[in-house]
């Protein structure tokens, strides 16, 4: 008995030494194994992909990141991580391309209300100008839309649709300044006109105080 319990022992303790090294061994092995399936699984972060563009697009095309410069350069960096992990890394890169969609966000919630008062501001420059040469009166028809048009973006901006808006105010700045050129060159046209008129009318009463003097000249004779 004492020798079978000799042996015994000892085996016993062999064993679980040996199933406990496997163990580890076997569990490392399942872990990459899991990750690759489930990385498989992840498919292209398009539609992600094609938000955060558009909004990208939105902001250049407007320079609104000129308003917002450290919040679209924080977005600007997701967009590019989501880009280059674009189908290598699917939920890397939708992930960094949920960050960008949240940042663009900021940056035009941020900058586009400024943006479009810098637009408002520069078409009521010349809506101004085009009102002092008396326009509505001059170019009616012309005016008169313009007029439309304006109402119509101020409302979208007081509506919060910034985007509507300063698409409208970008427009009219060249309106008006079109109606203000076009008001001013018929002005001073008009002017010279009366100019014109004035110095025939004035020609004429010479002449016709000359034919007077003549005529009382010959009477005296």
């Amino acid at each position: 008995m004492k020798n079978l319990m000799k042996y015994a022992v000892p085996l016993l303790l062999a064993l679980l030494i040996a199933a406990c090294a496997s163990t580890p061994e076997t569990a490392t092995e399942a872990v990459p194994e899991e990750k690759a399936e489930k990385a498989a699984t992840v498919g292209k972060p398009e539609a992600e992909y094609g938000r955060a563009s558009e909004l990208k697009a939105l902001i250049e095309r407007y320079s609104l990141e000129d308003y917002a410069e450290a919040e679209y350069a924080a977005a600007e960096s997701d967009y590019d991580q989501g880009v280059k992990a674009y189908g290598s890394d699917n939920a890397a890169s939708k992930k960094s391309f949920d960050s960008a969609i949240e940042g663009y966000g900021k940056v035009i919630e941020k900058a586009f209300p400024a943006f479009t008062r810098t637009r408002r501001e520069r078409t009521e420059s010349y809506k101004k100008q085009a009102d002092d040469l008396k326009a509505p009166v001059a170019m009616k028809t012309e005016y008169a839309a313009a007029k439309a048009k304006y109402d119509q973006a101020v409302k979208a901006e007081a509506d919060g649709d910034y985007e509507s808006a300063a698409r409208l105010f970008e427009e009219l700045e060249a309106t008006f300044k079109d109606i203000y050129e076009k008001t001013k060159d018929k002005k001073e046209k008009a002017e010279e006109a009366i100019r014109s008129t004035e110095e025939e009318l004035s020609k004429a009463e010479e002449l016709s105080k000359e034919a007077d003097a003549a005529a009382s000249e010959e009477e005296s004779e």
